[in-house]
């Protein structure tokens, strides 16, 4: 799975002279059943964190794309949707 470091694509976002307030950030997922409560919970963090300093608005977004996963990671995704409309899944029948 990609990590991608919010903080630098914030400051990038602010040196270019374009205000961020809603972020979508996209988190490809294949076979991520094992990782994928650490992940969530770590993006929760982090967009609280960004929501606290007014960085975005509460509007933004975690995408998970399941990517043809053979385990069961798209139930997850699913559970997770449900739980925190922070969160949003997407099917792929293949990678």
């Amino acid at each position: 799975m990609s990590v991608y470091n919010i903080t630098d694509i914030l400051l990038f976002k602010k040196e270019s002279g374009v205000e961020v307030k809603r972020i979508y950030i996209v988190v490809p997922c294949y076979n991520e059943s094992d990782v994928l409560p650490e992940t969530t919970k770590r993006l929760c963090q982090k967009l609280e964190g960004l929501k606290q300093k007014e960085k975005i608005t509460g509007d933004s977004k975690v995408i998970y794309v399941d990517d043809g996963s053979g385990d069961d990671t798209w139930s997850q995704i699913q559970a997770i949707s449900r739980k925190n409309p922070h969160f949003e899944g997407v099917k792929l029948s293949r990678n």
